[in-house]
């Protein structure tokens, strides 16, 4: 078997997967990074839900009560629960992976970013079973006398993710334990951390991931965490 066949086999399997087209998660979402864009305490305690098998979210909590975002991969919105749409833009990935260079974000900045981002962090792995990707297993890693074996993927084009070549980590279990890649804003790549692996309706998901920028020489600092995201609950259905 691959180690992408591993991975899915240990998460909970593409059979098991393939029998949802839904999720929904509370979380929070904070981090040094994201204090510099927005409120500190605007993604403390959301709810987000979406499609599993295309780029779809809903963010509920950050915009109050009576309002509620909306995003796909090439279009957010606002709606008020009256169901008008109070602020809408069209969006391409480039806007997505250019999010960092803006000083400040907009409230459909915050809504596409937490969107994509969250159903990013959901479907992953079971998305590299589709098609489009490019995969291949490069050289482990020894981590504390752990082997995390790792996999360098290229993204399609249809899915918008923060870039489009990534590396992903893989413990001895074979579970999903980090993510590195470049970022378009900064001359640092950033290195996500994946932890807590909860079991939610026999899918296995990381509920922590914890983020470092890494420098060229592959240093990982410890100045700050930029990105922070912790899942309180997860819920799949068809």
């Amino acid at each position: 078997m691959t180690l992408l066949d591993n991975a899915l086999k240990a998460c909970g399997g593409l059979e098991r997967w393939n029998r949802f087209d839904r999720f929904e998660v509370h979380l929070s979402m904070g981090g040094s990074y994201l204090a510099s864009k927005i409120e500190a305490t605007m993604l403390k305690e959301i709810v987000v839900s979406g499609n599993t098998r295309f780029q779809a979210a809903e963010v509920v909590g950050m915009l109050g009560s009576s309002r509620r975002g909306l995003c796909r991969a090439n279009w957010v919105g606002i709606e008020n629960y009256s169901g008008s749409i109070a602020a809408q833009q069209s969006v391409t990935p480039e806007n997505f992976a250019m999010l960092g260079s803006r000083a400040r974000w907009t409230e459909l900045d915050v809504v596409y970013y937490c969107g994509i981002s969250i159903w990013n962090f959901v479907n992953c792995p079971f998305f590299l079973a589709e098609g489009g990707f490019k995969i291949g297993e490069i050289a482990p890693l020894n981590v504390d006398g752990e082997v995390w074996r790792r996999l360098h993927v290229i993204f399609p084009d249809r899915i918008v993710t923060e870039a489009r070549e990534q590396i992903l980590y893989f413990d001895s279990r074979n579970r999903h334990r980090r993510t590195d890649y470049p970022r378009s804003d900064t001359a640092n790549s950033i290195a996500h951390f994946l932890s807590a692996h909860q079991d939610f309706s026999e899918i296995v998901i990381p509920t922590l991931r914890r983020s470092r920028f890494v420098d060229g020489d592959g240093f990982i600092s410890q100045d700050s965490i930029p990105f922070d995201i912790e899942i309180f609950d997860l819920i799949f259905s068809s």
